[in-house]
């Protein structure tokens, strides 16, 4: 790595690191759209149900079952999907367990966490997103390096950095997201 390398050391503790990866998986529109749908879904069972009870047609043990299935499938989306992000990052924890250090260089980036190390090529990341309080190096749809800004003292000289090692990241769209962190 060369004298003109751009390194960035944080930790990320564990609740940083769920609001990280719900980001990161909020950031693509069919996320939402696969949510709507099912959260409208839900609701217009519920109302189905209920009409059905409200007229009388649906007092059989059936009605009864589709009018509380939409207030239920509601509950499960509401309330439980959230969490299976925060098993995920549960299961990922391990790595976000100490300090973790990027460098940015020519080469790519080098990540050094207290259990491994490794480089990766900068032909690696697909595109750059950012929120209000992280930036990612997206490598996949759900793979990112996350960097908190809160561990950048000046974010413009990592867009530097950036723009001067992989020019063709900072042509494309930078996502800007201004929800989940």
């Amino acid at each position: 790595m060369g004298a003109d390398a751009f390194s960035v050391s944080f930790e990320m503790p564990y609740k940083e690191h769920v609001r990280a990866v719900r980001a990161l998986i909020h950031r693509h529109k069919t996320t939402w759209l696969g949510y709507a749908f099912f959260l409208g879904l839900s609701v217009l069972v519920g109302i189905a149900g209920a009409w059905g009870i409200l007229t009388g047609r649906g007092v059989t043990a059936p009605g009864v079952i589709i009018a509380s299935t939409g207030p239920l499938l509601m509950i499960v989306l509401i309330y439980t999907l959230p969490w299976i992000l925060v098993f995920q990052a549960r299961k990922d924890l391990p790595v976000y367990g100490g300090p973790i250090v990027y460098t940015l260089s020519e080469d790519g980036i080098h990540v050094k966490t207290q259990h491994s190390s490794a480089s990766y090529a900068w032909s690696l990341v697909r595109e750059l997103a950012r929120t209000h309080s992280f930036i990612f190096l997206c490598l996949s749809k759900q793979s990112a390096f996350v960097i908190p800004k809160r561990a950048l003292s000046d974010e413009a000289e990592l867009w530097k950095a950036i723009h001067r090692w992989a020019p063709r990241l900072m042509s494309t769209n930078i996502r800007v997201r201004t929800h989940a962190g």
